[in-house]
């Protein structure tokens, strides 16, 4: 199974222009996985690697890659004029080389960089849809989003700079508004409550609905009944029970 230099180029040239500047030098090594189809092309602990998938379909060719995230490693020359200093570099398993904790590399970072690689490799494993993917794309983004915000919090709460009082009156306000049909002061009131406590209950999704909503040119029924429905069914958390009821009646 050798591959012709016709098709390394091509692969090189493919990965040269889809993975930025790591790849700029030769790798490793490059294994064939699948004759004429895909490969493996691996590197040293501080660079990081890359599948590359070759299909041909209807007379044309075309390469797809997935390239893993950034390791957090330096080389020699960079450990000593940084992270040695700072005392952040551990001795890894590799000669010449050290673990690097690079800085913004917290738990956020890693859990989305991992997340979005992994989705790579499920498009390149699947059968699956572009819109499908673009969806789960989205999905993975707003849930690393929560859990920031929701650290956010945390972390401002820590530091006592949070008005829980405040978010909780006008987080009530809002809901009486939305009972009442004034839509627009509601927006405004789930406004004031996530800046008073950010990520508290779903001040956030609701105020962002009602956004939507205070956008849409024309009739706004179909998306104010939406937002009825998600009230009830997912956004129920703080809701007032007799305000809840009304709510409820308001989504059918």
């Amino acid at each position: 199974m050798n591959i012709t230099k016709r098709s390394l180029a091509t692969i090189l040239i493919a990965v040269l222009q889809m993975s930025g500047c790591s790849v700029l030098t030769p790798p490793a090594n490059i294994e064939v996985l699948e004759k004429d189809g895909a490969y493996w092309a691996n590197y040293s602990a501080d660079r990081r690697g890359s599948i590359i998938q070759k299909t041909s379909a209807n007379g044309t060719t075309s390469v797809r890659v997935c390239s893993e995230p950034s390791p957090d490693t330096a080389s020699d020359f960079e450990a000593q004029a940084s992270a040695i200093k700072t005392g952040i570099a551990q001795a890894s398993g590799s000669i010449g080389q050290h673990v690097v904790v690079l800085p913004g590399r917290d738990s956020t970072v890693l859990a989305l960089r991992d997340a979005l690689y992994s989705l790579c490799l499920l498009s390149l494993n699947n059968d699956i849809k572009p819109e499908a993917l673009v969806d789960s794309y989205i999905q993975v983004v707003g849930a690393i989003t929560q859990y920031a915000r929701a650290k956010a919090a945390v972390e401002v709460a820590q530091a006592g700079t949070v008005n829980w009082r405040g978010a909780q009156e006008e987080e009530r306000k809002g809901f009486q508004n939305i009972v009442n049909g004034d839509l627009k002061a509601a927006r405004l009131n789930f406004a004031r409550a996530e800046a008073y406590y950010p990520s508290y209950h779903n001040t956030y999704e609701i105020g962002r609905e009602l956004a939507k909503i205070e956008n849409i040119n024309g009739d706004k029924t179909e998306k104010t009944k939406e937002l009825y429905k998600k009230i009830v069914d997912s956004w129920s958390w703080g809701v007032p029970s007799e305000d809840l009821e009304k709510i409820r009646e308001k989504s059918k």
